[in-house]
């Protein structure tokens, strides 16, 4: 019976080695003053939105990729979209899922640099070959030329 334990302990250590530790949220931080600021903080830590939003300006964000403008009325959040404005809960919603799965696929597509990758001049360099097309930009000169 110990060895079956032991055994099974061994086992269930390994299983969580090999799990990704889940990343506790880290809560945001408003401006002291900022009226837009500190209710569009309240709206990101209320949805626990793990996506990096950086104030560029008075009522400017960075959300994600996308550049917003919000603003206050009637002590509630309004963020511009497009030519109309919606309602800060659904902005996040709607396009807090999209501006994740964007990294996501970004953070998907860059690969590190190994040891085996071609240097140029001692240095690392960065292949020129486009996944998604499958060429490289002499193919693409070549062809140009001819």
């Amino acid at each position: 019976m110990a060895t079956l334990n032991s055994s099974l302990a061994d086992k269930w250590n390994d299983i969580k080695n090999k799990l990704k530790p889940v990343k506790k949220y880290v809560k945001k931080r408003a401006i002291k003053g900022d009226a837009v600021d500190e209710l569009w903080v309240k709206y990101i830590n209320k949805h626990e939105l793990d996506l990096e939003v950086k104030r560029t300006g008075p009522g400017a964000y960075l959300f994600g990729t996308k550049k917003i403008i919000a603003k206050t009325v009637n002590d509630k959040l309004i963020v511009r979209v497009g030519g109309g404005s919606m309602g800060a809960d659904d902005f996040i919603i709607q396009y807090g899922a999209m501006e994740i799965a964007k990294r996501d696929e970004l953070n998907d597509r860059v690969q590190p640099l190994d040891s085996n990758t071609p240097t140029a001049g001692g240095r690392k360099s960065i292949s020129t070959r486009d996944p998604q097309i499958g060429s490289s930009m002499k193919d693409i000169k070549s062809k140009l030329a001819d």
